[in-house]
Protein backbone atom coordinates (compact mmCIF):
# COMPACT_ATOMS: atom_id res chain seq x y z
CA UNK A 1 0.00 0.00 0.00
CA UNK A 2 3.05 2.73 1.01
CA UNK A 3 4.63 1.60 -2.35
CA UNK A 4 1.75 2.40 -4.44
CA UNK A 5 1.30 5.74 -2.89
CA UNK A 6 4.36 6.66 -3.57
CA UNK A 7 4.48 5.76 -6.52
CA UNK A 8 1.26 7.58 -7.65
CA UNK A 9 2.70 10.29 -5.20
CA UNK A 10 5.56 10.75 -7.59
CA UNK A 11 3.79 10.63 -10.64
CA UNK A 12 1.19 12.97 -9.86
CA UNK A 13 2.51 15.72 -7.59
CA UNK A 14 5.56 16.79 -8.79
CA UNK A 15 4.59 17.05 -12.71
CA UNK A 16 1.83 19.32 -11.36
CA UNK A 17 3.71 21.63 -9.01
CA UNK A 18 0.83 21.53 -6.31
CA UNK A 19 2.28 24.14 -3.83
CA UNK A 20 3.07 27.02 -5.42
CA UNK A 21 3.97 30.39 -4.14
CA UNK A 22 0.84 31.88 -4.79
CA UNK A 23 -0.62 28.76 -3.60
CA UNK A 24 1.51 28.93 -0.28
CA UNK A 25 0.53 33.18 -0.36
CA UNK A 26 -3.41 32.40 -0.43
CA UNK A 27 -3.00 29.43 2.50
CA UNK A 28 -1.05 31.29 4.75
CA UNK A 29 -3.85 34.04 5.24
CA UNK A 30 -6.13 31.38 5.77
CA UNK A 31 -7.18 30.53 9.65
CA UNK A 32 -5.77 27.33 11.52
CA UNK A 33 -8.84 25.63 11.75
CA UNK A 34 -9.65 25.60 7.88
CA UNK A 35 -5.92 24.50 6.82
CA UNK A 36 -6.54 21.87 9.65
CA UNK A 37 -9.46 20.41 8.13
CA UNK A 38 -7.88 20.23 4.30
CA UNK A 39 -4.60 19.12 5.74
CA UNK A 40 -6.46 16.23 7.69
CA UNK A 41 -9.24 14.62 5.09
CA UNK A 42 -5.87 14.38 2.56
CA UNK A 43 -3.86 12.97 5.38
CA UNK A 44 -7.36 10.35 6.48
CA UNK A 45 -7.66 9.68 2.55
CA UNK A 46 -3.86 9.05 1.26
CA UNK A 47 -3.82 11.44 -1.42
CA UNK A 48 -1.92 14.16 -2.18
CA UNK A 49 0.83 13.85 1.15
CA UNK A 50 2.89 16.94 0.01
CA UNK A 51 -0.50 18.97 0.11
CA UNK A 52 -1.28 17.64 3.10
CA UNK A 53 2.52 18.35 4.90
CA UNK A 54 2.66 21.86 3.37
CA UNK A 55 -0.84 22.52 5.14
CA UNK A 56 0.35 21.21 8.10
CA UNK A 57 3.70 22.86 8.58
CA UNK A 58 1.95 26.58 8.20
CA UNK A 59 -0.26 25.59 11.36
CA UNK A 60 2.46 23.88 12.93
CA UNK A 61 4.60 26.84 12.43
CA UNK A 62 2.17 29.29 14.57
CA UNK A 63 2.75 27.33 17.41
CA UNK A 64 4.84 30.64 18.62
CA UNK A 65 2.03 33.07 17.79
CA UNK A 66 -0.57 30.73 20.07
CA UNK A 67 0.28 33.09 23.47
CA UNK A 68 -2.43 30.95 26.26
CA UNK A 69 -4.95 30.49 22.97
CA UNK A 70 -5.83 26.48 23.66
CA UNK A 71 -7.63 26.00 20.52
CA UNK A 72 -4.46 27.31 18.42
CA UNK A 73 -2.04 25.41 20.65
CA UNK A 74 -3.88 22.04 20.43
CA UNK A 75 -4.30 22.36 16.42
CA UNK A 76 -0.60 23.39 16.33
CA UNK A 77 0.06 20.50 18.08
CA UNK A 78 -2.01 17.88 15.98
CA UNK A 79 -0.13 19.49 13.10
CA UNK A 80 3.38 18.71 14.33
CA UNK A 81 1.91 14.77 15.20
CA UNK A 82 0.85 14.67 11.75
CA UNK A 83 3.90 15.77 10.14
CA UNK A 84 5.81 13.27 12.25
CA UNK A 85 3.89 10.36 11.06
CA UNK A 86 4.03 12.07 7.58
CA UNK A 87 7.59 12.44 7.68
CA UNK A 88 8.50 8.54 9.02
CA UNK A 89 5.85 6.61 6.76
CA UNK A 90 6.00 8.71 3.76
CA UNK A 91 9.66 10.21 3.60
CA UNK A 92 11.38 7.83 5.96
CA UNK A 93 12.75 10.57 7.29
CA UNK A 94 12.85 9.61 11.28
CA UNK A 95 14.93 12.67 12.70
CA UNK A 96 12.70 14.67 10.69
CA UNK A 97 9.46 12.98 12.21
CA UNK A 98 11.65 13.32 16.01
CA UNK A 99 12.03 16.86 15.36
CA UNK A 100 8.51 17.62 15.19
CA UNK A 101 7.50 15.05 18.32
CA UNK A 102 10.21 17.15 20.19
CA UNK A 103 8.08 19.85 19.62
CA UNK A 104 4.80 18.27 20.03
CA UNK A 105 5.12 17.06 23.44
CA UNK A 106 6.57 19.68 25.43
CA UNK A 107 3.68 22.15 24.19
CA UNK A 108 1.21 19.94 24.90
CA UNK A 109 2.19 19.76 28.33
CA UNK A 110 2.84 23.17 28.68
CA UNK A 111 -0.82 23.67 28.15
CA UNK A 112 -2.35 20.58 29.97
CA UNK A 113 -3.97 19.16 26.94
CA UNK A 114 -3.44 15.64 28.11
CA UNK A 115 -5.13 14.44 25.31
CA UNK A 116 -2.34 15.60 23.01
CA UNK A 117 -0.19 14.44 24.72
CA UNK A 118 -0.62 10.74 24.89
CA UNK A 119 -1.28 10.83 21.28
CA UNK A 120 2.12 12.19 20.67
CA UNK A 121 3.77 9.75 23.18
CA UNK A 122 1.67 6.95 21.03
CA UNK A 123 2.95 8.20 17.37
CA UNK A 124 6.14 8.14 19.16
CA UNK A 125 5.93 4.63 20.18
CA UNK A 126 4.87 3.62 16.50
CA UNK A 127 7.47 5.14 14.91
CA UNK A 128 10.36 3.68 16.94
CA UNK A 129 8.49 0.34 16.46
CA UNK A 130 8.58 1.22 12.78
CA UNK A 131 12.34 1.87 13.42
CA UNK A 132 12.90 -1.06 14.73
CA UNK A 133 10.85 -3.43 11.57
CA UNK A 134 13.51 -1.10 9.11
CA UNK A 135 16.74 -1.38 10.74
CA UNK A 136 16.61 -4.85 12.97
CA UNK A 137 17.18 -3.64 16.54
CA UNK A 138 15.76 -4.64 18.84
CA UNK A 139 16.32 -1.66 21.30
CA UNK A 140 13.99 0.37 19.63
CA UNK A 141 11.23 -2.07 20.78
CA UNK A 142 11.73 -1.33 24.34
CA UNK A 143 11.85 2.05 23.77
CA UNK A 144 8.57 2.23 22.16
CA UNK A 145 7.61 0.21 24.71
CA UNK A 146 8.16 2.86 27.16
CA UNK A 147 6.39 5.29 25.36
CA UNK A 148 3.10 2.90 25.00
CA UNK A 149 3.63 3.02 28.88
CA UNK A 150 3.67 6.44 29.31
CA UNK A 151 0.97 7.16 26.48
CA UNK A 152 -1.13 4.95 28.29
CA UNK A 153 -0.83 6.37 32.28
CA UNK A 154 -1.94 10.03 30.14
CA UNK A 155 -4.72 8.76 28.40
CA UNK A 156 -6.46 7.34 31.51
CA UNK A 157 -5.60 10.62 33.61
CA UNK A 158 -7.03 12.38 30.68
CA UNK A 159 -10.24 10.09 30.46
CA UNK A 160 -9.38 9.52 26.48
CA UNK A 161 -11.02 5.79 25.99
CA UNK A 162 -10.26 5.70 22.29
CA UNK A 163 -5.96 6.64 23.13
CA UNK A 164 -6.13 4.11 26.56
CA UNK A 165 -7.07 1.59 23.74
CA UNK A 166 -4.96 2.37 20.97
CA UNK A 167 -2.12 2.33 23.78
CA UNK A 168 -3.13 -1.07 25.50
CA UNK A 169 -2.94 -2.59 22.05
CA UNK A 170 0.45 -1.42 20.73
CA UNK A 171 1.47 -2.68 24.12
CA UNK A 172 0.37 -6.16 23.73
CA UNK A 173 1.95 -6.36 20.18
CA UNK A 174 5.14 -4.87 21.04
CA UNK A 175 5.69 -6.73 24.48
CA UNK A 176 4.97 -9.76 23.07
CA UNK A 177 7.05 -9.28 20.22
CA UNK A 178 9.81 -8.28 22.46
CA UNK A 179 9.48 -11.97 24.68
CA UNK A 180 8.13 -10.18 27.89
CA UNK A 181 4.23 -9.39 27.81
CA UNK A 182 3.74 -10.35 31.71
CA UNK A 183 5.53 -6.26 31.86
CA UNK A 184 2.15 -4.90 31.15
CA UNK A 185 0.35 -6.82 33.95
CA UNK A 186 -0.42 -3.33 35.47
CA UNK A 187 -1.67 -1.46 32.67
CA UNK A 188 -3.65 -4.65 31.33
CA UNK A 189 -5.09 -4.61 35.39
CA UNK A 190 -6.20 -0.98 35.04
CA UNK A 191 -7.62 -1.37 31.72
CA UNK A 192 -10.09 -4.57 32.62
CA UNK A 193 -11.38 -2.20 35.46
CA UNK A 194 -12.20 0.57 33.30
CA UNK A 195 -15.66 0.49 33.14
CA UNK A 196 -15.86 2.77 30.45
CA UNK A 197 -14.56 0.56 28.27
CA UNK A 198 -16.40 -2.26 29.34
CA UNK A 199 -18.62 -1.93 25.50
CA UNK A 200 -15.72 -1.28 23.90
CA UNK A 201 -15.51 -4.33 21.59
CA UNK A 202 -11.84 -3.29 20.16
CA UNK A 203 -10.62 -3.08 23.85
CA UNK A 204 -12.37 -6.22 24.99
CA UNK A 205 -10.79 -8.26 22.16
CA UNK A 206 -7.71 -6.72 23.11
CA UNK A 207 -7.83 -8.06 26.91
CA UNK A 208 -8.53 -11.53 25.42
CA UNK A 209 -5.92 -11.08 23.30
CA UNK A 210 -3.65 -10.56 26.22
CA UNK A 211 -4.40 -13.14 27.84
CA UNK A 212 -4.22 -15.75 25.20
CA UNK A 213 -0.84 -14.34 24.61
CA UNK A 214 0.44 -14.67 28.67
CA UNK A 215 -0.68 -18.22 28.93
CA UNK A 216 1.33 -18.57 25.24
CA UNK A 217 4.14 -17.24 27.09
CA UNK A 218 3.80 -19.30 30.27
CA UNK A 219 2.68 -22.51 28.10
CA UNK A 220 -0.75 -22.52 29.75
CA UNK A 221 -1.66 -24.19 26.49
CA UNK A 222 -5.36 -25.29 27.17
CA UNK A 223 -5.74 -21.94 28.82
CA UNK A 224 -4.76 -20.19 25.76
CA UNK A 225 -6.53 -22.88 23.19
CA UNK A 226 -9.84 -22.17 25.09
CA UNK A 227 -9.21 -18.19 25.19
CA UNK A 228 -9.02 -18.62 21.12
CA UNK A 229 -11.83 -20.27 20.45
CA UNK A 230 -13.67 -17.58 22.00
CA UNK A 231 -12.49 -15.10 19.83
CA UNK A 232 -13.03 -16.70 17.14
CA UNK A 233 -16.62 -17.32 18.42
CA UNK A 234 -16.73 -13.56 18.85
CA UNK A 235 -14.66 -12.54 15.37
CA UNK A 236 -17.57 -11.84 12.50
CA UNK A 237 -16.21 -13.49 9.06
CA UNK A 238 -16.21 -10.23 7.60
CA UNK A 239 -13.96 -8.90 10.02
CA UNK A 240 -10.52 -9.38 8.09
CA UNK A 241 -8.32 -7.83 10.51
CA UNK A 242 -9.54 -9.79 13.69
CA UNK A 243 -9.46 -12.33 11.86
CA UNK A 244 -5.74 -12.68 10.63
CA UNK A 245 -4.81 -11.81 14.23
CA UNK A 246 -6.91 -14.83 15.09
CA UNK A 247 -5.20 -16.99 12.94
CA UNK A 248 -1.64 -15.53 13.57
CA UNK A 249 -2.00 -16.79 17.04
CA UNK A 250 -3.75 -19.68 16.39
CA UNK A 251 -0.36 -20.65 13.72
CA UNK A 252 1.60 -19.61 16.66
CA UNK A 253 -0.02 -21.31 19.59
CA UNK A 254 0.34 -24.61 17.73
CA UNK A 255 3.77 -24.07 16.78
CA UNK A 256 4.47 -23.67 20.28
CA UNK A 257 2.80 -27.15 20.60
CA UNK A 258 4.82 -28.56 18.07
CA UNK A 259 1.41 -29.33 16.31
CA UNK A 260 3.48 -28.18 12.62
CA UNK A 261 0.95 -29.28 10.31
CA UNK A 262 -2.21 -27.04 12.76
CA UNK A 263 0.34 -24.38 12.55
CA UNK A 264 1.37 -24.39 8.51
CA UNK A 265 -2.88 -24.88 8.11
CA UNK A 266 -3.59 -22.11 10.32
CA UNK A 267 -0.84 -19.79 8.76
CA UNK A 268 -2.14 -20.97 5.02
CA UNK A 269 -5.27 -19.26 5.65
CA UNK A 270 -3.79 -16.16 7.31
CA UNK A 271 -1.95 -15.65 3.79
CA UNK A 272 -5.21 -16.28 1.71
CA UNK A 273 -6.71 -13.87 3.87
CA UNK A 274 -3.73 -11.20 3.09
CA UNK A 275 -4.29 -12.15 -0.40
CA UNK A 276 -8.01 -11.84 -0.57
CA UNK A 277 -7.75 -8.24 0.98
CA UNK A 278 -4.46 -7.05 0.58
CA UNK A 279 -2.23 -8.48 -2.02
CA UNK A 280 0.01 -5.33 -2.80
CA UNK A 281 1.15 -5.75 1.16
CA UNK A 282 4.46 -6.85 0.27
CA UNK A 283 5.71 -6.55 3.92
CA UNK A 284 2.80 -8.67 5.48
CA UNK A 285 3.67 -11.58 2.54
CA UNK A 286 6.74 -11.62 3.58
CA UNK A 287 6.25 -12.33 7.53
CA UNK A 288 3.99 -14.93 6.52
CA UNK A 289 6.44 -16.97 4.38
CA UNK A 290 8.90 -16.57 7.31
CA UNK A 291 6.36 -18.20 9.14
CA UNK A 292 6.35 -21.14 6.92
CA UNK A 293 9.96 -21.85 6.85
CA UNK A 294 10.14 -21.34 10.44
CA UNK A 295 7.30 -24.36 10.51
CA UNK A 296 8.25 -26.52 8.16
CA UNK A 297 12.10 -26.44 9.48
CA UNK A 298 10.32 -27.32 12.71
CA UNK A 299 8.68 -30.61 11.35
CA UNK A 300 11.98 -31.28 9.44
CA UNK A 301 11.05 -31.11 6.04
CA UNK A 302 13.89 -28.39 4.55
CA UNK A 303 13.30 -28.55 1.21
CA UNK A 304 9.71 -26.93 1.68
CA UNK A 305 11.38 -24.60 4.49
CA UNK A 306 14.11 -23.66 1.70
CA UNK A 307 10.99 -22.53 -0.86
CA UNK A 308 9.46 -20.20 1.91
CA UNK A 309 13.00 -19.05 2.77
CA UNK A 310 13.48 -17.92 -0.95
CA UNK A 311 9.90 -16.69 -1.68
CA UNK A 312 10.93 -14.48 1.62
CA UNK A 313 13.79 -13.00 0.30
CA UNK A 314 12.55 -12.34 -3.30
CA UNK A 315 9.31 -10.09 -1.04
CA UNK A 316 11.94 -8.69 0.58
CA UNK A 317 13.71 -7.94 -2.42
CA UNK A 318 11.26 -6.45 -4.53
CA UNK A 319 10.49 -4.32 -1.44
CA UNK A 320 13.97 -2.84 -1.42
CA UNK A 321 13.69 -2.36 -5.20
CA UNK A 322 10.75 -0.43 -4.88
CA UNK A 323 12.33 1.55 -2.03
CA UNK A 324 15.23 2.19 -4.41
CA UNK A 325 13.11 3.41 -7.05
CA UNK A 326 11.60 6.01 -4.80
CA UNK A 327 14.16 6.70 -3.02
CA UNK A 328 15.00 10.12 -5.43
CA UNK A 329 11.46 11.09 -5.36
CA UNK A 330 11.75 10.99 -1.36
CA UNK A 331 14.38 13.29 -1.55
CA UNK A 332 12.72 15.64 -4.27
CA UNK A 333 9.56 15.64 -1.33
CA UNK A 334 11.73 16.28 1.18
CA UNK A 335 12.92 19.32 -0.68
CA UNK A 336 10.16 20.50 -1.61
CA UNK A 337 9.17 20.65 1.98
CA UNK A 338 12.11 22.49 3.11
CA UNK A 339 11.78 25.44 0.49
CA UNK A 340 7.77 25.04 1.32
CA UNK A 341 8.96 26.19 4.80
CA UNK A 342 11.52 28.60 3.74
CA UNK A 343 8.95 30.81 1.49
CA UNK A 344 6.62 30.58 4.18
CA UNK A 345 9.45 32.35 6.07
CA UNK A 346 9.72 34.59 3.69
CA UNK A 347 6.10 35.44 3.29
CA UNK A 348 5.68 36.03 7.04
CA UNK A 349 8.38 38.65 7.06
CA UNK A 350 7.01 40.56 4.34
CA UNK A 351 3.39 40.00 5.85
CA UNK A 352 4.82 41.27 9.26
CA UNK A 353 6.07 44.64 7.68
CA UNK A 354 2.63 45.20 6.06
CA UNK A 355 1.52 44.94 8.77
CA UNK A 356 3.31 46.56 10.61
CA UNK A 357 2.72 49.88 7.93
CA UNK A 358 -1.09 48.81 8.05
CA UNK A 359 -0.90 49.10 11.45
CA UNK A 360 0.55 53.00 11.20
CA UNK A 361 -2.23 53.84 9.20
CA UNK A 362 -4.90 52.29 11.02
CA UNK A 363 -4.06 53.83 14.09
CA UNK A 364 -4.00 57.33 12.47
CA UNK A 365 -7.29 56.22 10.95
CA UNK A 366 -8.60 55.25 14.29
CA UNK A 367 -7.79 58.84 15.77
CA UNK A 368 -9.55 60.31 13.02
CA UNK A 369 -12.64 58.38 13.37
CA UNK A 370 -13.00 58.62 17.00
CA UNK A 371 -12.42 62.66 17.01
CA UNK A 372 -15.38 62.22 13.64
CA UNK A 373 -17.50 59.86 16.41
CA UNK A 374 -17.23 62.51 19.47
CA UNK A 375 -18.49 65.46 16.89
CA UNK A 376 -21.02 63.09 15.84
CA UNK A 377 -22.23 62.00 19.29
CA UNK A 378 -22.30 65.73 20.32
CA UNK A 379 -24.15 66.41 17.78
CA UNK A 380 -26.60 64.14 18.07
CA UNK A 381 -27.01 64.56 21.78
CA UNK A 382 -27.79 68.68 21.10
CA UNK A 383 -30.01 67.51 18.76
CA UNK A 384 -32.09 64.90 21.16
CA UNK A 385 -31.86 67.23 24.22
CA UNK A 386 -33.63 69.89 21.68
CA UNK A 387 -36.00 67.43 20.75
CA UNK A 388 -36.91 66.71 24.64
CA UNK A 389 -37.05 70.40 25.06
CA UNK A 390 -39.20 70.76 22.58
CA UNK A 391 -42.09 68.16 23.61
CA UNK A 392 -42.11 69.04 27.04
CA UNK A 393 -43.04 72.51 26.71
CA UNK A 394 -45.73 71.05 23.16
CA UNK A 395 -46.77 68.95 26.52
CA UNK A 396 -46.93 71.65 29.15
CA UNK A 397 -49.11 73.45 26.62
CA UNK A 398 -51.67 70.83 25.85
CA UNK A 399 -52.19 70.56 29.80
CA UNK A 400 -52.68 73.89 30.13
CA UNK A 401 -55.53 73.61 27.43
CA UNK A 402 -56.86 70.48 28.35
CA UNK A 403 -60.29 70.72 30.03
CA UNK A 404 -59.95 69.81 33.73
CA UNK A 405 -62.90 67.81 35.84
CA UNK A 406 -64.78 70.70 37.77
CA UNK A 407 -65.94 69.56 40.89
CA UNK A 408 -69.22 71.19 40.53
CA UNK A 409 -69.87 69.82 37.06
CA UNK A 410 -71.68 66.64 39.44
CA UNK A 411 -73.76 67.05 42.20
CA UNK A 412 -73.62 65.28 45.35
CA UNK A 413 -76.74 63.03 44.46
CA UNK A 414 -75.64 62.44 40.73
CA UNK A 415 -72.15 61.34 41.80
CA UNK A 416 -73.78 58.57 44.41
CA UNK A 417 -76.18 57.86 42.03
CA UNK A 418 -73.32 56.94 39.13
CA UNK A 419 -71.12 55.23 41.77
CA UNK A 420 -74.18 52.97 42.47
CA UNK A 421 -75.03 51.98 39.08
CA UNK A 422 -70.97 51.43 38.43
CA UNK A 423 -71.09 49.07 41.38
CA UNK A 424 -74.04 47.39 40.08
CA UNK A 425 -72.51 46.77 36.77
CA UNK A 426 -69.08 45.67 38.49
CA UNK A 427 -70.91 43.18 40.23
CA UNK A 428 -71.81 41.38 36.84
CA UNK A 429 -69.09 39.33 35.57
CA UNK A 430 -70.85 38.46 32.43
CA UNK A 431 -70.97 42.35 31.33
CA UNK A 432 -67.02 43.03 33.01
CA UNK A 433 -65.42 39.34 31.58
CA UNK A 434 -65.84 40.21 27.92
CA UNK A 435 -62.28 41.42 26.60
CA UNK A 436 -63.52 44.52 24.90
CA UNK A 437 -65.51 45.59 27.70
CA UNK A 438 -64.95 49.80 27.45
CA UNK A 439 -65.48 52.94 29.80
CA UNK A 440 -67.85 53.56 26.69
CA UNK A 441 -69.32 49.85 27.20
CA UNK A 442 -69.98 51.00 30.72
CA UNK A 443 -71.31 54.67 30.36
CA UNK A 444 -73.71 53.07 28.07
CA UNK A 445 -74.87 50.49 30.29
CA UNK A 446 -75.42 52.88 33.53
CA UNK A 447 -77.45 55.52 30.71
CA UNK A 448 -74.25 58.09 31.50
CA UNK A 449 -71.26 59.77 29.55
CA UNK A 450 -68.00 58.46 29.51
CA UNK A 451 -66.88 61.93 30.87
CA UNK A 452 -68.81 61.95 33.96
CA UNK A 453 -68.44 58.30 34.69
CA UNK A 454 -64.24 58.86 34.31
CA UNK A 455 -64.87 61.46 36.49
CA UNK A 456 -66.93 59.72 39.56
CA UNK A 457 -64.47 56.43 39.52
CA UNK A 458 -61.49 58.56 39.79
CA UNK A 459 -62.93 60.79 42.65
CA UNK A 460 -65.37 58.50 44.34
CA UNK A 461 -62.64 55.10 43.70
CA UNK A 462 -59.47 56.63 43.99
CA UNK A 463 -58.12 55.46 40.37
CA UNK A 464 -58.92 54.98 36.57
CA UNK A 465 -61.65 52.74 34.95
CA UNK A 466 -58.83 50.19 33.44
CA UNK A 467 -57.29 49.49 37.48
CA UNK A 468 -61.25 49.51 38.85
CA UNK A 469 -62.54 46.67 36.11
CA UNK A 470 -58.92 44.93 36.40
CA UNK A 471 -59.53 44.45 40.21
CA UNK A 472 -63.05 43.52 39.71
CA UNK A 473 -62.06 40.54 37.59
CA UNK A 474 -59.59 39.62 39.92
CA UNK A 475 -62.11 39.39 42.13
CA UNK A 476 -64.27 37.25 39.70
CA UNK A 477 -60.86 35.24 39.24
CA UNK A 478 -60.99 34.19 42.74
CA UNK A 479 -64.41 33.49 42.83
CA UNK A 480 -64.06 30.97 39.77
CA UNK A 481 -61.21 29.13 41.76
CA UNK A 482 -62.56 28.96 44.61
CA UNK A 483 -66.11 27.23 43.15
CA UNK A 484 -64.35 25.73 40.35
CA UNK A 485 -65.26 21.89 39.13
CA UNK A 486 -62.04 19.99 38.25
CA UNK A 487 -59.92 22.44 39.99
CA UNK A 488 -56.75 20.08 39.13
CA UNK A 489 -56.98 21.19 35.44
CA UNK A 490 -57.33 24.16 35.60
CA UNK A 491 -54.52 26.23 34.29
CA UNK A 492 -54.09 30.04 34.85
CA UNK A 493 -54.35 30.95 31.36
CA UNK A 494 -57.49 29.71 30.89
CA UNK A 495 -58.57 31.42 34.51
CA UNK A 496 -57.51 35.17 32.64
CA UNK A 497 -59.03 34.68 29.20
CA UNK A 498 -62.36 33.55 31.66
CA UNK A 499 -62.07 37.15 32.94
CA UNK A 500 -61.37 38.84 29.80
CA UNK A 501 -57.61 39.26 30.42
CA UNK A 502 -55.58 38.15 27.38
CA UNK A 503 -52.19 38.79 28.89
CA UNK A 504 -50.96 36.15 31.15
CA UNK A 505 -47.64 38.26 32.50
CA UNK A 506 -50.76 41.14 33.00
CA UNK A 507 -53.33 38.85 35.05
CA UNK A 508 -50.50 37.59 36.84
CA UNK A 509 -49.50 41.40 37.65
CA UNK A 510 -52.83 43.08 38.79
CA UNK A 511 -53.59 39.75 40.83
CA UNK A 512 -50.21 39.84 42.73
CA UNK A 513 -51.63 44.18 43.38
CA UNK A 514 -54.81 42.96 44.45
CA UNK A 515 -54.16 39.73 46.64
CA UNK A 516 -50.56 39.92 47.23
CA UNK A 517 -50.20 36.45 45.87
CA UNK A 518 -49.00 34.79 42.49
CA UNK A 519 -52.03 33.16 40.88
CA UNK A 520 -49.77 29.99 40.92
CA UNK A 521 -49.65 30.23 44.72
CA UNK A 522 -53.49 31.11 44.80
CA UNK A 523 -54.26 27.99 43.17
CA UNK A 524 -52.21 25.97 44.55
CA UNK A 525 -53.61 26.60 48.17
CA UNK A 526 -56.89 26.40 46.71
CA UNK A 527 -56.52 22.66 45.37
CA UNK A 528 -54.67 22.05 48.85
CA UNK A 529 -58.28 23.03 50.46
CA UNK A 530 -60.87 21.46 48.16
CA UNK A 531 -58.47 17.95 48.95
CA UNK A 532 -58.91 18.23 52.87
Amino acid sequence: MLTTLLVLFACNAWANDAVTSATLIRWNKLPSKELTKRADELYKSDTRPDEAMALYSIVANRYDKVKGNQDEARMSIEAMTRLGILYYKVIHNYSKAFHWYDKALPLSQQYGLHENEARTLNAIGVAHRSLERASSNTDTVRRSIGYYKQAFDVAVKAKAWDLVAVAAHNLIEATYADGNISSIAGEMKTLMSLKELKSNERCQADINLYQTLLALSERRFDDAMARLDTMRMQTKDDDWNNLTTYYATMADAYYLQHDYHAALDNREKLRQLILEHEPSNKDHLMQVANLGAQYYAGMGDKMRAMECKLQAYKLNKEITDDQGLLSMEQIKMASRLEDTVEQLGQLEQKHKQKNQFLTMMGLLAAVLAVMFLLVLRFNRRLKADNQKLYEQTVELLKQEDAPKYQSNQLSQNESDKILEQIQEVMRQPEIICKESFSLQDLADAIGSVPRDVSQVINDRCGCNFHTLLSNNRVKEACRRINNADGIENLTIEAIAKEVGIKSRSHFAQVFKRNTGLNPSEYLKIARQKRTK
